[in-house]
C-alpha cells in the first residue's frame, strides 16, 4: 500500500515559525511545491552587521545590497535572483544573535514577518524557520503538515 502523499505548501501558510520536529517532512513538502529551500547559518552573527552580512552572503543578495534594514527588507521581499514559486528559509544559530543582539533580532523578525505578509498577499509561499525558541519574542512552531 502506498503511503499518502503530503499536501504541498500553500501561500496562506507563510510566516515566521520555529523549526518543526518533522523538518524532513516539511522539506519534502517544499520540494513537492517547487519551493526554494535556503539554509542560512547565523552562528557567527553577534550583531546587526553580522546578521545582515550573513544573510547577504547565504541568501545570495545582489552585490548592490546596502547592508542596512531597509535594504534587507527590500531584498527579502524580492528574491527575484532566486526565482521560485515559493521559499522556505531555515535560519540556524539564532541563539547567538538572540544572546548578543536581541534588539537587532527583534527588528529582523519584524521585517521577516512583514515580508511573509507581502509574499502571502502575492499568493507566494514564504516560510521562515528559526532553530531557536526566543523567550522574549513570540514565535510559534510550524504546524503539522496534513496528508493529502
Amino acid at each position: 500500500m502506498t503511503p499518502p502523499a503530503l499536501s504541498p505548501l500553500r501561500p496562506e501558510q507563510s510566516g515566521v515559525f520555529l523549526v518543526p520536529r518533522a523538518l524532513p517532512t516539511l522539506r519534502k513538502a517544499a520540494r513537492r511545491a517547487g519551493c526554494a529551500w535556503i539554509e542560512a547559518d547565523l552562528h557567527a552573527a553577534r550583531d546587526k552587521a553580522g546578521f545582515l552580512a550573513a544573510c547577504a552572503r547565504q541568501l545570495k543578495f545582489p552585490s548592490h545590497f546596502g547592508g542596512n534594514w531597509d535594504a534587507f527588507s527590500d531584498c527579502i521581499s524580492d528574491l527575484s535572483w532566486q526565482a521560485a514559486p515559493g521559499y522556505v528559509i531555515v535560519f540556524k544559530g539564532m541563539d547567538t544573535i538572540a544572546q548578543h543582539a536581541p534588539d537587532a533580532l527583534a527588528t529582523a523578525l519584524e521585517i521577516l514577518r512583514a515580508a511573509a505578509d507581502a509574499w502571502r498577499s502575492h499568493h507566494t509561499t514564504f516560510i521562515v524557520l528559526l532553530d531557536h525558541a526566543l523567550a522574549t519574542l513570540a514565535v510559534d512552531p510550524f504546524p503539522e503538515l496534513p496528508l493529502a
